[in-house]
């Protein structure tokens, strides 16, 4: 049963919608096929393997992972674990001011594929590192200066806008934002989620 179950999945064939066909672009992987919507969970720029101290907040999610990755590839864990949890929180407030719920599980998904470009040794010794990084309290503490000192996001998170279903059916992804949402209040609260960190 499981076995015509799994062939009937694989064998549905879905087309894109008629009025986004442009903006959606199809990506093999094996036998299967995934549509996602053209800038979905993609980078800005480049920023290479930085301090945290010299990021920026319009740095998207997307961009700081990728720096993550060059930060590993130098063997420079540290400098990956803080670019990480810097990633994470942004992701984090994202999720709480996109519209469209679908869109929500977008840093999650992306954080998911990033770790697939690691080999099993660098995604060992990063997980070390975020470990140590929430296990020590200086550590600890000198990321919660350094979230404060960036501050919250100041970029518009088409990223994850356009990896939600509306974007996917032609949405734009321009708006896309809760109406009324209190930035500074769940920034705030983010940040009050790390131990001894006031916001």
């Amino acid at each position: 049963m499981r076995r015509l179950a799994l062939f009937f999945l694989l064998s549905i064939s879905f087309e894109a919608p008629a009025a986004s066909a442009q903006n959606v672009e199809a990506r093999k992987n094996g036998i299967i096929t995934n549509y996602v919507t053209k800038g979905s969970l993609e980078a800005t720029r480049n920023i290479g393997c930085i301090k945290i101290a010299k990021a920026k907040s319009d740095f998207t999610p997307p961009d700081l992972l990728k720096g993550m990755i060059a930060c590993v590839r130098r063997n420079d864990y540290e400098t990956a674990g803080y670019l990480y949890y810097l990633a994470r929180i942004y992701a984090a407030f994202d999720s709480l001011r996109v519209s469209d719920v679908s869109a929500r599980q977008a840093g999650t998904v992306l954080l998911i594929q990033t770790y697939e470009e690691l080999q099993e040794d660098q995604k060992t010794r990063l997980s070390e590192m975020l470990d140590k990084i929430m296990g020590t309290p200086e550590l600890e503490k000198r990321l919660c200066g350094d979230l404060q000192k960036v501050g919250m996001p100041t970029y518009h998170p088409k990223y994850m806008i356009l990896h939600g279903m509306g974007a996917f059916f032609g949405a734009s992804a321009e708006g896309g934002l809760v109406e009324d949402f209190d930035g500074a209040s769940n920034w705030k609260q983010l940040l009050g989620s790390l131990k001894d960190c006031p916001g």
